[in-house]
């Protein structure tokens, strides 16, 4: 009876040191998987609500092409310019107001990012006519400075927008 009241005694109650670091490498494995995956959602996301602020820009430049049967010219993206104005307008968490601009004569929209993970880049949407369509009825590409893993996925197929 007494050699089970040692033992009883003697049993470990808590952890070792060597369970102790493989539970700190599993957690720093985890981590250096997870990180960089989380860091490409949030820039994804930034950039995903750029495009989401210039949907009314994109659908002003569309309904002035199909009115005009041009792309906007220099005195419409200007600061007193119909189009112009809306662009500066557009403003959000991770892009500066009054930053975004428009191109003259092909309609193209630059947003650039001045906080978040894509900032010091920009998103660049270029309005394109389908061949097949004598209609001025636009479609988008994405393109721009952002790194490959921050473009959205509406824009990975290079169509949309």
């Amino acid at each position: 009876l007494e050699f089970r009241r040692v033992l009883f005694r003697s049993t470990q109650k808590g952890f070792t040191l060597i369970e102790l670091m493989i539970v700190i490498a599993i957690l720093g494995i985890l981590v250096v998987i997870v990180v960089p995956t989380y860091q490409n959602y949030i820039g994804r996301a930034q950039a995903s609500e750029a495009i989401y602020l210039a949907d009314d820009l994109k659908t002003e430049i569309s309904i002035a092409s199909a009115v005009n049967n041009r792309l906007p010219n220099a005195e419409d993206v200007s600061k007193q310019g119909a189009i112009g104005v809306i662009a500066q307008s557009i403003g959000g968490t991770y892009i500066q107001n009054g930053g975004v601009t428009v191109e003259a004569d092909t309609g193209k929209i630059s947003i650039p990012f001045d906080k978040g993970q894509n900032k010091g880049k920009v998103l660049t949407l270029t309005p394109y006519r389908n061949n097949n369509d004598s209609t001025w009825l636009l479609n988008w590409r994405c393109g721009g400075t952002l790194d490959p893993m921050m473009v959205p996925a509406m824009c990975r197929d290079n169509s949309n927008g």
